[in-house]
């Protein structure tokens, strides 16, 4: 795990109930350009697109669940003709962003390029308890000339930045473990 922005200020919140666990994250930015999380995922199949929308690893030694909202990587091998990039969440100069969002529980595997977990018949899914959840969100900063397009997706305003000097280098926040006890249906 890589250090955190010092720009960036970094909240993560966890708690499991009503069948759901429930991830609340804010961002401060504290530095002097915008940043774009790229958080707005949507997934192919089926279609959909909303906070809700998150990726789902398990670390089995440590027993903590990775979850995240960043760019799909690329399975070895594979080669999609086009990428399942998120959009964004522009955050202001010294403005904060919050969003709570959830999950299903008991969590699976969720990852994009139909590498998520598929449902095994109830008697032969295991359901096993892990001890808490890390949570990943990639970001980047906005450079000069870089440009705002508001836009409709899947129903839903979003902003789709444009005109780039440069690819920015996407960056990453990630949260200390946060403990909570979560059910997870471990794959086979």
């Amino acid at each position: 795990m890589s250090e955190n922005d010092p720009q960036l200020g970094f909240r993560v919140e966890a708690v499991a109930r009503d069948y759901h666990l429930h991830i609340r994250y804010s961002v401060r930015n504290d530095g002097v350009r915008d940043v774009y999380l790229l958080n707005r995922l949507f997934r192919n199949a089926p279609p959909a697109f909303g906070p809700d929308i998150a990726y789902v690893e398990f670390d089995r030694p440590d027993r903590v669940v990775l979850v995240s909202k960043r760019i799909a990587p690329v399975p070895p091998g594979m080669s999609p003709t086009a990428l399942v990039a998120p959009y964004v969440t522009p955050v202001r100069v010294r403005e904060t962003f919050t969003e709570t969002f959830k999950l299903a529980l008991p969590l699976r595997v969720i990852l994009e390029y139909g590498l998520s977990q598929r449902p095994l018949p109830p008697e032969q899914e295991r359901i096993t308890e892990y001890r808490g959840m890390r949570f990943r969100l990639a970001y980047y900063w906005r450079d000069d000339g870089v440009t705002e397009t508001p836009a409709v997706a899947f129903d839903q305003p979003v902003i789709i930045p444009g005109n780039f000097p440069r690819f920015p280098p996407i960056l990453e926040l990630v949260s200390p473990v946060v403990p909570v006890p979560l059910p997870v249906i471990e794959p086979p």
